[in-house]
């Protein structure tokens, strides 16, 4: 009969009854090939969770973390040695206690049901750092960086086939306006393109393997190309941004401009082809055209993509055989300062000042964008507006709650109500489109401090790292993210904002200095809390699969499916408003009992959601319905469907 008790080297050593132990060999050990384990399960992660609309919806965090949570566990159980760098420590300390003060702000909100979605969210992002940490290899990037790639590809290869092959009826619909699928959201699509690009231009210019740099090259295309379908300026501006960043932090920038030139051309060519191709650029354009234009993009991109092979061959061989003398690096650097300087001076001379530039800016951005979905619409003048979307709007709405809430914030998960309450048009908002002022707005002080210690700690780490070489490809898509996420709502996407994790957990594994080793009770001590937010997690998952299935069977109008799944939610979520209207929906549509009773349980957890008060107003009557349709519409003013209710009452 064998026993296990923890031993020095590795975490469990095995011993007979009497207590003499057995040979280490006994163990199974961390084999060679789990190098590759860490870029197979985040890689596998989010390409799930972009197959599902981006992971935006709660069932997806649930099973997501659990999975990342069991690698951490399977990890913390096998590996001999779990060594993770102080960076590492640092941000998941951060992203854990941001996940704890965003449950907490529950009690000064008033209601449990944002703050625990919002804190299940953070729990994704807190899992999938932490299984990187225990389960990757410090200093060895490639894998991972080619994991992280493969996924994205993946997703955008989906989104552009449909586009560009029609007739495969895999890809669904065609959908001749910016290119969202499959997450859903084409801003987000176009950010995860933009970080792709930079990891490939990254592993093309560095990457010891050739086959790994052929790899990078055959994706470029595929990226570049989605990335142009988005119409998203923001993800090229942040395209352009992390490419700074990146030649700024690379000790061997001489090889990554190399291949930025050497790829561009190509590049740029493939993008003139596709924005000369009117049906692709054009709403509602004939389904005849759009094939045959996208099986004409189709075949230059295959092109281009061949070319790029060879590029990558010839950047191999030079990588290994020619290094740039003093001289021709101080000749590089001015004539880099030479373009810069003619840049500059082009946008002086036919833009004007900079007091004309910030005007024309100023102007542009709060005014109205091109439109998108009307047809015969050129897609393609959208990257020339600088129509901010009416964020300065939203902004202005977040900024508001940060001055009424200056100390703890409204509230994790409040901002929709609070935009709700003060709107001045019908237009349906959930975030504020800025992470760092939401958050601000919604956590306070404390809760964005703790953000941004959790996403600045890979830039300052990175600036010890840049002696490895991959660190430039994992920090440029890294600080795409960083910058996209202040004008967009990239944190509510999981396989967007975990990609970019993933990059920063990168750079973090590339520290020189020793790191906190988990050894003995610290090793215990890690394992039993993975294990118990593994559990909360499934608790998690199950309460809102009860949901999501109540509501869609109610859609269908299979009543008692809704009421058995409804009864699974206040179950499994009872803290949770939208398990109690779903039952009271449910309760209804089967003409069951109870239907004003679960309604106004709702409201007792949630007197905050419109929805809650307008469900207590389907189900009462007289006086207590007037009084809850008044709390409705204070809680949401231009709320079309209370007016359509009041509408249905006055004729009734």
């Amino acid at each position: 009969m064998r026993r296990w008790t923890f031993g020095h080297g590795m975490f469990l050593r095995p011993k007979t009854a009497d207590g003499v132990s057995l040979p280490a060999t006994s163990v199974p050990a961390w084999d060679p090939w789990a190098r590759f384990a860490p870029a197979f399960v985040i890689g596998a992660v989010i390409a799930l969770l972009a197959a599902g609309n981006g992971g935006y919806f709660a069932p997806s965090w649930g099973w997501s973390a659990a999975g990342l949570l069991w690698a951490s566990v399977v990890a913390l159980v096998l590996r001999r040695d779990v060594t993770v760098p102080r960076g590492g420590v640092v941000m998941l300390a951060a992203m854990a206690l941001l996940s704890l003060w965003m449950l907490a702000s529950q009690h000064w909100a008033g209601t449990a049901g944002p703050a625990v979605l919002e804190s299940e969210r953070a729990l994704v992002y807190v899992a999938g750092a932490a299984a990187l940490l225990v389960t990757a290899r410090r200093g060895d990037l490639t894998p991972l960086l080619v994991g992280v790639l493969a996924a994205v590809t993946g997703a955008c290869l989906y989104g552009l086939a449909g586009r560009l092959l029609p007739d495969w009826h895999l890809f669904g619909a065609v959908d001749s306006g910016r290119m969202a699928q499959p997450i859903g959201y084409w801003n987000g699509l176009g950010i995860l393109a933009a970080m792709a690009a930079l990891v490939a231009l990254g592993l093309l210019a560095h990457a010891r393997s050739l086959a790994v740099r052929m790899s990078a090259a055959a994706t470029m295309p595929i990226v570049v190309t989605t990335l142009y379908f988005t119409y998203s300026r923001g993800a090229w501006i942040s395209l352009g941004f992390g490419l700074v960043v990146a030649m700024a932090y690379d000790r061997r920038r001489w090889m990554l401009l190399a291949a930025t030139a050497a790829v561009a051309p190509w590049l740029a060519g493939l993008v003139m082809v596709a924005a000369r191709s009117h049906a692709l650029t054009h709403v509602g354009s004939p389904l005849q055209q759009i094939r045959g234009q996208g099986h004409r993009l189709a075949l230059v991109l295959l092109a281009v993509a061949l070319v790029l092979l060879v590029v990558a061959a010839l950047l191999h061989r030079l990588d290994g055989g020619w290094h740039p003398s003093a001289t021709v690096a101080r000749v590089g650097r001015i004539c880099a300062a030479g373009v810069l300087i003619l840049f500059v001076g082009a946008v002086l001379v036919f833009v004007g000042s900079p007091s004309t530039i910030a005007h024309r800016a100023y102007t542009g951005f709060n005014g109205r964008a091109p439109a998108a979905n009307n047809p015969g619409v050129d897609l393609n003048k959208r990257l020339f507006s600088l129509s901010g979307n009416s964020r300065a709007t939203l902004w202005r709405i977040a900024w508001n709650d940060v001055r009424a809430n200056p100390v703890t914030g409204s509230g994790a998960g409040s901002y929709e109500r609070v935009y709700l309450r003060h709107r001045t048009s019908g237009l349906k908002v959930t975030d504020a489109h800025s992470l760092y002022l939401e958050m601000l707005a919604e956590v306070g002080p404390f809760g964005l401090t703790l953000l941004l210690v959790a996403l600045l700690t890979p830039l300052v780490v990175g600036v010890g790292t840049r002696s490895n070489p991959m660190v430039p490809a994992a920090i440029g898509g890294y600080a795409a993210f960083i910058l996209h996420a202040g004008v967009d709502w990239d944190w509510e996407l999981p396989a967007v904002t975990l990609t970019a994790l993933s990059l920063g957990v990168a750079v973090l594994l590339a520290a020189e200095r020793p790191g906190v080793r988990l050894s003995g009770r610290s090793r215990v001590g890690v394992l039993v809390v993975a294990v118990v937010l593994l559990v909360a997690a499934l608790v998690g998952l199950r309460g809102n699969l009860a949901i999501s299935d109540s509501t869609d069977a109610a859609a269908r109008g299979d009543w008692g499916a809704a009421l058995r799944s409804a009864n699974v939610a206040a179950t499994w979520a009872p803290w949770s408003a939208q398990s109690w209207v779903a039952l009271g929906d449910a309760r209804a549509g089967t003409h069951s009992r109870g239907v004003l009773s679960a309604y106004r349980h709702a409201v007792t957890l949630d007197p905050g959601d419109w929805e809650t008060w307008f469900a207590v107003a389907r189900g009462a009557s007289g006086h207590q319905r007037v009084v809850a349709l008044n709390r409705a519409q204070r809680l949401n003013p231009h709320g079309k469907s209370i007016e359509t209710f009041r509408q249905i009452l006055s004729t009734g």
